[in-house]
């Protein structure tokens, strides 16, 4: 029932102020009376900051609630370094409404600041602006409903731009409301009863405190081909990658870490990194040490750190060789000395000699020049094997030729053998013969007053008045020769004398007419060279 006060003008003003009193207070009654109505028909009944720590998922924290969520209130966030990432994705109010009012609006407010520092305004917020879910609801004796207001997508990272220290994150959710469809000047409140909710956080310098690199030990690789990537990780206070430092490669021509030559670099990473790589560049031969050096960049770290140098050694590949130089005839028994030609060994190669094929029966090893005494006609092959390849054969087949074997007995094929001294000057006597595995005869003379005989067609002159005997001699040229020497004997005789004076060398001769028919008388003479009279 509304109540009307009334006072006159004249009334004394002791009696005008005690009513004005009256009418105040019952006014402040009102308006108390009032409030608890509306917080009757709708309030916040739990509230919840929504948070990503590193890359994680979402976590709902309580604020003004009690559920299997971690509390947000005096919860240590934990420790954080460069490149890290504490994520404000937003909040999230379950409010409860009944008829008479009207949810409008959500928000949750936060500051960030060291926990001896002045706390700022509260001038940051993140409106809940995804979807409002409703459903049923106990309030107003079941006429209302409930609904949950939210935002966690919001992507407030927390640790931008702050200094190392330990934080407070500290935050409140509210609801705007109407009444009546009228808003009110004051919203619904999850504030910890104004002492708000805090959450406590540590940023600290990661720093790099070490390096190293894998592999450790000598690379070796081959001019042109693909060396072995080096990897150089880092080790920080936090444990993990760090921003904010350089990395720089540099090659060396001895084991140190001064003096190298810049081959990578300098790189600058801003977000978390752990390791660099580098491959090292094969175009020439030689020998050199890389190491990485990494530098904190940071304002509140200093410092260099290298990696142990590893030694890259750079291959020189063989080139095969052209051909094999030496006799390649020879004959049975004997030996030939074969040498490679053309080409150039790489690094650690050695020669290798085969027969039968390239990599087949081993004929020598670590020499560019091998002595050999095949049986038979044989082909040797001979390449490079090193470090980095093996390579093509160069060949060449080595001919074994038969000895020559002894000639046949000498034969007349035209002509003959005189018999006795001959006074014309022309006659000629060709002689022959056969023997294996020959290449030509050697002819020559016992006795050269008998003539002349050619040397290699066996073609005999005979020497004018010669009387005598002369060996023909012939030998046969080929392998292992000349060849045992085969003889013709030819014995001539000289011409027979005029036979001297005819004497008596026994009897008489008879002057008169024999009549006894017994009478002889022996005659004699004498010549040269005769063989008998007539």
């Amino acid at each position: 029932m509304e109540q009307n006060y009334f006072y006159s003008e004249k009334a004394p003003l002791a009696l005008k102020l005690s009513k004005t009193i009256r009418l105040l207070l019952i006014a402040l009654f009102l308006v108390v009376v009032n409030a608890t109505v509306k917080a009757q028909n709708s309030d916040i009944y739990e509230s919840y900051a929504i948070l990503s720590v590193n890359g994680g998922v979402n976590v709902y924290y309580d604020l003004q609630a009690s559920t299997g969520n971690p509390d947000f209130q005096g919860v240590n966030l934990g420790t954080f370094y460069s490149g890290n990432t504490l994520i404000l994705n937003g909040g999230q109010n379950k409010v409860y409404v009944c008829p008479i009012d009207d949810i409008t609006s959500g928000n949750l407010y936060y500051r960030i600041y060291k926990i001896l520092d002045t706390p700022p305004s509260f001038t940051n917020s993140i409106q809940f602006l995804d979807p409002v879910v409703d459903y049923p609801g106990a309030a107003c004796s079941g006429a209302g409903k409930n609904q949950d207001w939210e935002s966690k997508t919001a992507g407030i990272n927390v640790l931008s731009s702050l200094t190392p220290g330990t934080y407070y994150l500290e935050v409140y959710t509210n609801a705007d409301y109407k009444v009546s469809n009228v808003q009110q000047g004051i919203p619904h409140y999850a504030n910890n009863g104004t002492l708000n909710y805090k959450a406590q956080f540590t940023v600290a310098a990661n720093c790099v405190t070490g390096v190293s690199v894998i592999p450790i030990t000598v690379v070796s690789v081959c001019v042109g081909d693909t060396a072995a990537t080096l990897n150089a990780t880092i080790t920080t206070a936090s444990g993990s990658g760090a921003a904010n430092i350089t990395y720089e490669w540099f090659s060396n021509t001895s084991n140190s870490t001064t003096g190298g030559v810049s081959v990578q670099g300098p790189i600058t990473t801003t977000t978390a990194t752990s390791i660099s790589s580098y491959t090292p560049l094969t175009g020439a031969a030689g020998t050199l040490w890389y190491y990485c050096t990494v530098t904190n960049t940071d304002a509140t770290c200093s410092g260099s750190y290298s990696t142990t140098p590893v030694e890259v050694v750079v291959n020189t590949p063989s080139i095969a060789p052209t051909s094999i130089t030496g006799i390649t005839t020879i004959c049975s028994g004997d030996s030939t000395t074969l040498t490679l030609s053309g080409g150039s060994a790489g690094t650690g190669a050695m020669e290798e000699w085969f027969t039968g094929s390239c990599g087949g029966t081993s004929a020598g090893t670590a020499t560019n020049s091998i002595t050999v005494s095949p049986i038979a006609t044989t082909t040797y092959y001979v390449r490079y094997s090193g470090s980095c390849n093996t390579t093509a054969c160069a060949s060449v087949t080595v001919t074994v030729e038969p000895t020559v074997g002894t000639p046949t007995t000498i034969t007349i094929s035209a002509g003959t053998d005189p018999s006795c001294q001959l006074t014309n000057g022309t006659t000629t006597t060709t002689y022959a013969t056969t023997a294996t595995n020959n290449t030509g005869f050697n002819w020559s003379l016992s006795n050269g007053a008998a003539g002349s005989i050619g040397a290699t067609t066996g073609i005999m002159t005979w020497a004018n008045g010669f009387s005598g005997t002369v060996d023909i001699q012939v030998t046969a040229n080929g392998c292992n020769g000349p060849s045992a020497q085969v003889i013709r004997t030819v014995t001539v005789t000289p011409t027979v004398g005029t036979p001297t004076a005819i004497t008596i060398s026994a009897g008489t001769e008879p002057s008169c007419q024999l009549t006894n028919g017994t009478t002889t008388t022996t005659y004699a003479t004498t010549a040269t060279n005769n063989t008998g009279f007539n």
